[in-house]
């Protein structure tokens, strides 16, 4: 008995985070079709010097994915989940020196334009395995500034960027969700910015500059989900400002103090 159409979608829907599965099914020509309409929920590009053999197997070059997509453009709509990955060979690029800063923005203006594809995004994730100030470059600003307005757009994970430019996030009215783990220093915004109006929020970090709270605070009052990871070992205490934003809505919240987790 062969299952329909309709109940293997179904099926590969719940494996979109199962990607070794789905690769090895889009190998067999009935289920292909149907497999890559799950395949790249989830798309990581890779941005940056390091050579493709030393990056996740799942993950792209905006090279190959401007193939890709001219091949089949079709794809753009099945992207969900963007994260870009910033992953730069520190040993070959010193990124704190002025050409480090060219090289960075090179590469993230050559994927301005590939940004600019994605109609239906629902998720966008910025991410670095190093913890460092990115490089802002006026193409890959516009474009990323453009996705996060999209109506679709309701989550943004910000892991391993410093200096996020928080103004980017002036204009989303559907944003609900905002992940922040890195240290966050150098705050940019408008201070007369009301939107967006978080339901969720998770932090990571040990250090927070006093703007940022300053911000977060500003869109906390209708939060229902808080998270903290915190590392307080300056003796920044920055919990008695966030839950006294949030305190008449919220009603999950989890913290952890260094080695003291308190859940309630």
């Amino acid at each position: 008995m062969q299952l329909s159409e309709d109940i293997l979608d179904h099926i590969f829907g719940y494996l979109v985070s199962h990607r070794e599965t789905l690769v090895a099914c889009s190998k067999d020509p009935y289920l292909s079709s149907i497999v890559k309409r799950h395949l790249y929920y989830h798309l990581i590009v890779n941005i940056g010097n390091r050579n493709q053999k030393t990056i996740s197997n799942y993950a792209l070059k905006p090279g190959h994915l401007a193939q890709l997509v001219s091949e089949s453009p079709h794809i753009l709509y099945n992207v969900r989940i963007l994260e870009i990955q910033l992953d730069m060979d520190y040993k070959t690029c010193k990124y704190w020196m002025p050409e480090g800063f060219t090289v960075i923005a090179k590469h993230l203006d050559e994927f301005a334009n590939l940004l600019l594809m994605f109609p239906v995004l629902e998720c966008i994730r910025l991410t670095s395995g190093e913890e460092f100030s990115w490089y802002w470059p006026d193409a890959f600003r516009t474009a990323l500034e453009d996705r996060l307005h999209l109506s679709t757009v309701e989550e943004v994970h910000i892991r391993g960027v410093r200096d996020f430019p928080l103004s980017l996030f002036d204009n989303c009215n559907n944003l609900k969700k905002l992940v922040l783990s890195a240290p966050f220093t150098r705050c940019f915004y408008d201070s007369v910015s009301t939107l967006p109006k978080l339901q969720s929020l998770a932090v990571s970090t040990d250090f927070i500059d006093p703007p940022y709270l300053t911000w977060i605070k500003l869109h906390i009052n209708e939060l229902r989900s808080l998270k903290c990871m915190l590392q307080l070992s300056s003796g920044q205490n920055p919990l008695p400002m966030l839950l006294e934003g949030c305190s008449q809505t919220l009603n999950k919240l989890d913290i952890c103090l260094g080695h003291l987790r308190c859940k309630g």
